[in-house]
């Protein structure tokens, strides 16, 4: 009888075993951290596609899924100020990752704003000899309209004006536009 009783117990167990095996509840874990200064990435979303689930790193770049059966998942991580990372990983025990996530800057060696470039020196000289006119010692100043970062469609001249020194505008919209432009030493209200 006490031979049976072991038998019975040994089959017992080995089912019990066998069963939880295959019923294996896993968890993933892991540290989500930058690629090149090893910091711990927070608030990093990290997704589990097959699943549905989703979590959030900690303070330190931590996350946990819990209750995973085995198998093959896609694990995504996304953070505003790096690239998407995706890995796909099979789950057969209680899984602990160190993830690295690349920044999405670039380090550049020279940087040059055009637009800003193209704002200042709308305004040029003229060369000292263009075409058929020789312009070399007198004040010459050409404004280059389609340079300009100036409101065109209204009806502001002086915009355009104000590039230029030593000009005086002025403006007198009483009856229609009346503007009367001035050089060094002239008097804007002479019409010509």
């Amino acid at each position: 009888m006490l031979a049976g009783f072991k038998n019975h117990l040994f089959t017992t167990i080995i089912v019990f075993l066998t069963g939880s095996s295959v019923f294996a509840q896993y968890s993933l874990s892991g540290t989500v951290t930058d690629s090149e200064n090893q910091s711990p990435v927070e608030n990093a979303e990290v997704y589990l596609t097959e699943i549905g689930k989703s979590t959030v790193t900690d303070a330190n770049g931590q996350f946990q899924f819990y209750d995973l059966s085995a198998g093959t998942y896609d694990l995504i991580i996304f953070s505003f100020e790096y690239e998407t990372f995706k890995k796909t990983i099979s789950l057969s025990e209680n899984t602990s990752l160190n993830l690295g996530l690349d920044a999405l800057s670039e380090t550049l060696s020279e940087v040059v704003i055009k637009k800003r470039r193209e704002q200042l020196f709308a305004l040029r000289r003229l060369k000292d000899v263009e075409g058929t006119s020789i312009f070399a010692g007198k004040k010459s100043e050409v404004v280059a309209v389609n340079k300009l970062t100036a409101n065109k469609a209204a009806n502001k001249a002086r915009q355009i004006y104000a590039q230029v020194v030593g000009l005086n505008i002025y403006d007198n919209s009483d009856a229609g536009l009346q503007l009367n432009i001035g050089g060094r030493g002239l008097d804007p209200a002479l019409r010509g």
